[in-house]
């Protein structure tokens, strides 16, 4: 059995649409729902989970004023289950492919964590699929963990929306005063530390469908970031934490001083990855902003015209097993409400 762990803030459509999806292909296991929203909001979704009966358990606790990162700590003490994952109110996942992720820690002791293939889909507000594609992710099997944290940091990929042993999971997520940069908490760490605790296996089944619209919640740029107030002691925290992950593994194979060293360098190759990346977005955004702005209408003109076609002909490129193409219809189906649960086997 699997827990899943949501945080969530002011959008109870979402959370309404992701129960409905899970519940749609028989999850089986526990979610538990982090509410931020103001009291109007968390009370819809209270109602909407009271009123409606589903295959699995749900928890849902209220964190007023509390961010994203605070309340994935909060909700670890609920966590039951073997295997966990955080995942994101607007990123639905696939069940088939979690049951085939279970399979595999089961017989991987050697692995953290497992995901699969990941869509993004693009949606207006009354959430149309514009487009659709692939959201890139990678393995990481190589055997040394600061191989795999090197790796990583020079190729930064999400690879904590993946599930995840509950022990390793719990880790991820320390509390402290000096660990309280929200891009590092909430996603950089925990990536960093699933490199370093075990391998990382991305499946070629299809895992979870991602969705990107108006009103989704970005970080800070990393201008902005990097410039905050506990910009460095978090990074610093950051890299106390991989030491002792890895001291731990290696034993009396390696210095506690030199695998900091190493963490410290990796942490500084991505600091200067980042950097050297949004170096060239500004530059090319400064360039093209307003030819792009001019384009915008017409292209998204474009693709709403010739979507549907796309959708028919097209949506079997991204979907390599036979039963996704079922799955991602029932997904759409859920996004509009209106969705037939005796669709799929139970």
């Amino acid at each position: 059995m699997i827990s899943l762990v949501i945080p969530t803030i002011d959008r109870p459509d979402f959370i309404q649409k992701y129960l409905q999806f899970l519940d749609l292909q028989g999850f089986q296991g526990e979610v538990l729902i982090g509410d931020s929203s103001a009291l109007d909001l968390f009370n819809e979704t209270s109602n909407f989970i009271n009123k409606n009966s589903f295959c699995f358990r749900i928890r849902h606790e209220s964190y007023p004023n509390r961010m994203h990162f605070e309340v994935v700590q909060e909700l670890i003490e609920y966590i039951q289950y073997e295997f966990c994952m955080y995942i994101c109110d607007d990123d639905f996942l696939l069940n088939s492919t979690l049951l085939k992720c279970v399979e595999f820690l089961n017989q991987n002791p050697d692995y953290t964590s497992v995901g699969g293939r990941a869509l993004m889909l693009d949606v207006d507000d009354s959430w149309k699929i514009l487009s659709i594609r692939d959201y890139s992710l990678s393995s990481l099997e190589e055997t040394s963990p600061i191989d795999r944290l090197s790796i990583l940091a020079n190729n930064y990929e999400v690879v904590a929306y993946s599930l995840s042993r509950t022990a390793d999971f719990i880790k991820r997520w320390p509390k402290s005063d000096d660990f309280f940069e929200k891009e590092i908490v909430i996603e950089t760490h925990p990536c960093f530390s699933a490199a370093v605790q075990g391998k990382i296996k991305i499946l070629e089944d299809l895992f979870v469908i991602r969705t990107n619209h108006e009103r989704r919640i970005l970080l800070p740029n990393f201008e902005e970031t990097i410039a905050g107030d506990y910009w460095e002691a978090s990074v610093k925290y950051s890299i106390n934490e991989l030491t002792s992950i890895i001291k731990e593994q290696e034993k009396d194979k390696v210095s506690e001083e030199d695998i900091r060293n190493q963490c410290s360098n990796i942490w500084q190759e991505h600091i200067e990855m980042k950097r050297h990346v949004f170096s060239q977005r500004r530059v090319t955004n400064s360039n093209f902003r307003n030819f792009i702005n001019k384009l915008k209408g017409i292209i998204s003109k474009i693709i709403r015209i010739f979507f549907d076609n796309f959708r028919k002909k097209e949506i079997h490129h991204f979907l390599a097993k036979d039963n996704e193409l079922e799955v991602y219809n029932s997904f759409v189906e859920v996004l509009s409400l209106s969705y037939n649960p005796e669709k799929l086997d139970k």
